[in-house]
C-alpha cells in the first residue's frame, strides 16, 4: 500500500515510518523539512519526502489537494489541530483514499471521575488542545460512513528520550513538592489517564490501525 504520513518526522513518526517501510509499504512523509527530528533509522532512505507547510497551505486552500495528488491508499494525520483543517482535508480526500487515520489524544476525555474510561463515556475535554481535538473527532466520525473512512488513535502521555515519564503522581517537580510536606499529592485525584506510553508502542498502534484494522466508521 502507499501510505502518506502527515507530520511524520516527530516523536511517533520516528518509529511509525520505519515500521511501515519494514512492512513493505511505500511511504511518503509530508513535513516542513522532511528530516526525522528525534530518531534516525536506515529505513528513512526508502521514504519519499515532500516539504509542505500545513498552516500556509491550509490558508491558501491547497493542502488537501496536494495530499490527494500524492495518490495514497491511506493517510495518517499526525498534526491536525483544528476542525477547519480536518474539514478541508476530508473534502480533498473524499473518494480518493481508502482510509484516514487521525492521531488524537486522551485529553478529549478530560478529567475523569472513574477509570478505566471507554470510548462511549461522557467527555469533558481538557484545555484548548483537548477541546479542539474533540471537535475534530466528532466531525471525522460523523462523516466517516459517507466521506472518508476514518480511524482514530488516542495516545496518552508520550515518553522517551527528552520527554520525562509522567505517572499519576506527576512529573519530578510535582513529586519533589509532594515529598516535602506531610501529605502526598496525586494528580487528577488518582484518575489520571496520561500514563506513560512509549513512542515505539504508539508507533506500532498507529501502524496496526493504518494497515491491519478495518476502520470504525461513525
Amino acid at each position: 500500500m502507499k501510505i502518506v504520513v502527515i507530520g511524520g518526522t516527530g516523536h511517533i513518526g520516528g518509529y511509525l515510518v520505519p515500521m511501515l517501510v519494514e512492512d513493505g509499504h511505500r511511504v511518503t512523509v509530508v513535513s516542513r523539512d522532511g528530516s526525522p527530528k528525534y530518531r534516525d533509522d536506515p529505513a528513512w532512505q526508502q521514504v519519499d519526502k515532500v516539504a509542505l507547510d500545513r498552516t500556509a497551505e491550509d490558508a491558501a486552500g491547497t493542502f488537501a489537494g496536494k495530499i490527494a495528488d500524492l495518490g495514497p491508499d491511506v493517510v495518517v494525520d499526525m498534526i491536525c489541530f483544528t476542525e477547519d483543517s480536518a474539514r478541508a482535508l476530508v473534502a480533498g480526500l473524499t473518494g480518493r483514499v481508502r482510509r484516514l487515520v487521525h492521531i488524537g489524544t486522551i485529553w478529549v476525555h478530560g478529567r475523569l471521575t472513574e477509570v478505566p474510561v471507554t470510548e462511549d463515556a461522557v467527555r469533558h475535554p481538557w484545555g484548548e488542545y483537548g477541546t479542539q481535538k474533540n471537535a475534530i473527532e466528532q466531525y471525522l466520525l460523523s462523516q466517516s460512513r459517507t466521506g472518508v473512512p476514518t480511524a482514530i488513535v488516542h495516545p496518552g502521555h508520550i515518553s522517551g528520550p527528552g520527554w520525562p515519564v509522567i505517572n499519576p503522581q506527576g512529573d519530578g517537580e510535582h513529586r519533589r513538592l509532594a515529598d516535602a510536606g506531610p501529605r502526598r499529592g496525586v494528580a487528577a485525584a488518582g484518575a489520571r489517564t496520561g500514563h506513560p506510553a512509549s513512542r515505539p508502542r504508539r508507533g506500532r498502534r498507529a501502524d496496526r490501525t493504518a494497515v491491519h484494522r478495518p476502520p470504525r466508521t461513525g
